[in-house]
């Protein structure tokens, strides 16, 4: 294991993937007069490069301007740019977060493993464990893309003291789900969706009936593997994700609602073909972008009304500034501001409101059954 590298990650280390669009954004004539709309657009970026790169603040005064990050990506030519499809951005991972997940497969399912930073410390303690699932940024075999912005923020040592547990990303072909899933994206039940649901599922039909492409079987599987293999409470097994992985979230706490403690989503949905009273005793906490397509918007709050109806246990932020890309406030969040423009509601009573999204998480425990 490397040696301690403090809050953020030096820019000279190797990036294996790319530098945000954000980059990109700034570079474009488009700055030159934005709307008060693309104005808040421009600070979310400044902000979150600011997060991620934080030696591109030339004057250390705690806040990025667009020369500062031009000069930045300048000075840094090994930074790239690539877009990606579902919102994610590209998490820069350099060789040291790389290092500190342990590359591992599974039953052809590969993987990343993040061990708690006081593991050899304490081999008698039990630690809580995180499955992140990555969205269609994330899809592949190289075992890297699986490695999303919130894994890179988990691997600083300032969150690992705080939060010690293991984390674990496996990775997909395809979208998280089992082989007996495909059953329910048949092209008959498709056309029985809403128009939303159609909206959403349409473009990925053939990823979504090869029963090949599934995988979730065999990541509880690993789930259950881990846990032979590392104290891991069994208790405090976590689960989150954004837009696929969002989405991917939600199947897995439906599909298993008896392993989960708790899960954070972001841009993701319960599919209709679940029962709402399934999830409805496990802590959620849902995050939407209100600028997202109307057709995602809609679902998120539309599955929102659905655990309202069934007295769940879920909490549900709309962020009016943010679009798909909410998984940058999401795994950051620390309650509703004027600044972030969220609004949190409770399905429930039920809900813990902790303002803080991982000390809400970390808090949460497993119902005895």
């Amino acid at each position: 294991m490397p040696a301690s590298f403090g809050k953020r990650f030096s820019t000279s280390s190797s990036y294996t993937l790319l530098l945000p669009l954000v980059v990109a954004i700034f570079l474009c004539a488009g700055f030159a007069s934005p709307s008060l709309a693309q104005a808040d657009d421009q600070q979310q970026k400044l902000e979150s490069l600011l997060r991620r790169y934080p030696d591109a603040d030339a004057n250390k005064d705690g806040k990025l301007t667009i020369e500062e990050a031009k000069a930045h990506l300048a000075a840094n030519p090994e930074l790239k740019l690539k877009r990606r499809s579902d919102g994610e951005g590209a998490a820069a991972v350099s060789a040291q977060v790389l290092e500190l997940f342990e590359a591992r497969e599974f039953k052809e399912v590969k993987y990343r493993l993040l061990k708690p930073f006081d593991l050899a410390k304490n081999p008698d303690q039990k630690y809580p464990l995180i499955l992140s699932l990555h969205g269609a940024g994330g899809i592949g075999n190289d075992n890297v893309r699986n490695l999303r912005e919130w894994c890179v923020d988990m691997a600083q040592e300032e969150w690992r003291r705080k939060h010690p547990c293991f984390v674990v990303a496996p990775q997909t072909f395809g979208f998280w789900r089992t082989p007996a899933m495909s059953a329910h994206y048949t092209d008959e039940n498709i056309a029985k969706m809403s128009v939303d649901w159609q909206e959403i599922v349409s473009g990925h039909r053939k990823r979504l009936q090869d029963p090949n492409g599934a995988n979730l079987d065999r990541v509880y599987q690993l789930l259950d593997e881990l846990t032979n293999e590392f104290p891991i409470d069994t208790d405090r097994v976590y689960v989150l994700g954004h837009s696929g992985g969002g989405f991917g979230t939600w199947t897995a706490v439906a599909d298993q609602p008896n392993r989960f403690a708790a899960a954070i989503t972001s841009a993701g949905w319960l599919g209709p073909w679940f029962d709402a009273k399934v999830v409805k005793d496990v802590p959620i906490w849902s995050f939407q972008g209100a600028k997202d397509k109307p057709a995602q918007v809609s679902l998120g709050n539309s599955t929102f009304e659905r655990m309202k109806e069934v007295g769940a246990n879920v909490k549900f932020t709309e962020l009016a500034k943010h679009g798909h890309n909410v998984s940058e406030a999401a795994f950051t969040y620390t309650g509703d501001t004027k600044e972030n423009r969220g609004v949190t509601k409770y399905a429930s009573d039920k809900c813990d409101k902790t303002a803080d999204v991982w000390d809400w998480l970390f808090a949460q425990k497993r119902a005895a059954k």
